[in-house]
């Protein structure tokens, strides 16, 4: 794999400051910065993000993929709209390893969704 970055997630409330970068001429800085931002209504995910450094445009590039050690994932979270069959396929194929699969359901009694364990 050609890294370009990996980093934790930043949470924050703030949206960067787009155009100001792009006066700066600090595109990849900025998208460095994109990639790895999310709201703090999500930081409960603890993510962790690996950005590789060479995009294609060649569709059969989305599903290569990229070897790790086993151990490396311990939880799934399938989101709102993750088909059925994908989520079996991917059960079937880690199937013995200890990982937990969870999906995201939206809360009944208020705003939001959260994660339960299937």
């Amino acid at each position: 794999m050609n890294v370009l970055h990996h980093s934790d997630v930043n949470y924050c409330n703030d949206i960067p400051d787009v155009l100001l970068a792009m006066i700066e001429d600090e595109r990849r800085g900025l998208a460095k910065e994109l990639l790895i931002q999310k709201h703090t209504d999500w930081s409960y995910e603890k993510e962790y993000r690996i950005i590789l450094e060479d995009f294609s445009n060649d569709k059969a590039d989305n599903y290569r993929e990229v070897e790790y050690a086993s151990d490396t994932v311990d939880r799934i979270y399938f989101g709102l709209e993750s088909k059925m069959e994908d989520r079996e396929r991917l059960v079937a194929a880690l199937a013995g390893r200890e990982i937990r699969f969870f999906e995201m359901k939206k809360a009944k009694t208020s705003i939001g969704i959260y994660p339960y364990e299937i």
